[in-house]
């Protein structure tokens, strides 16, 4: 996918999505139009779109991220457990309760 590619600027695509995420959180994803999110990143839009084809793009590249992110949480969280069943329920549960406790993916 485009989004994914390693020739842009990481630190740019890392606040795009941190307000594109403040964004869905305060508005719903469905509200939150490009517009939006490149005057909340402090960009012009053609930046915005510099780095993302469009708001599927985005969205997706948000899922994404926050995804990998709960995935390291919960993995780090049932390392230690050496039942299998005991950690996919430990995991399973991890994964919800991460969810659940930060507001851009609740939303």
């Amino acid at each position: 996918m485009s989004w994914g590619r390693r020739d842009r600027s990481d630190l740019a695509v890392e606040e795009l999505l941190d307000a594109a995420g403040e964004l869905f959180a305060e508005h719903g994803i469905a509200a939150s139009s490009m517009a939006d999110v490149a005057r909340a990143a402090g960009c012009s839009r053609a930046t915005l779109y510099r780095y993302f084809a469009n708001r599927d793009e985005l969205r997706l590249a948000y899922m994404n991220r926050e995804a990998v992110r709960v995935a390291r949480a919960v993995g780090a969280t049932v390392a230690a457990i050496d039942d299998p069943s005991e950690r996919l329920t430990a995991a399973v549960l991890g994964s919800v309760d991460h969810v659940r406790r930060t507001p851009t993916l609740a939303a």
